[in-house]
């Protein structure tokens, strides 16, 4: 980029030491200037190396990046299944026995494991 403003600079002076300062004043004899006709050629000029000169010069401000937002990815897990144990019952028929001096009558009893 450097390069191209140093180059264009180069060239613009070129330019203007070739519109010379005799051709725009250009004394007639009479005691007064004729520069007429070189006054938008010089103005076109100067309008041109100024915009590249201070395009050139003065700092260039960027908005800055957008903020990144780094989320972890969501994560998907299923739990252990749950094994409970199965139970078994039966039924059974316990006969009547004494239990400490008391007498406790036949029944059924559910058992389970």
């Amino acid at each position: 980029m450097r390069r191209w403003v140093v180059g264009i600079v180069v060239l613009s002076l070129v330019a203007m030491a070739l519109v010379s300062p005799t051709l725009a004043f250009a004394h007639h004899g009479r005691g007064h200037f004729h520069g007429r006709g070189h006054f938008w050629g010089g103005f076109a000029i100067g309008a041109v190396t100024g915009a590249i000169v201070s395009h050139a010069f003065v700092p260039h401000v960027y908005a800055p990046p957008p903020a990144v937002v780094y989320q972890p990815a969501p994560v998907y897990y299923q739990p252990a299944p749950v094994y409970y144990p199965t139970t078994t019952c039966y039924d059974s028929w316990v006969d009547g026995y004494w239990y400490y001096g008391t007498w406790v009558g036949g029944h059924w009893q559910r058992t389970c494991r």
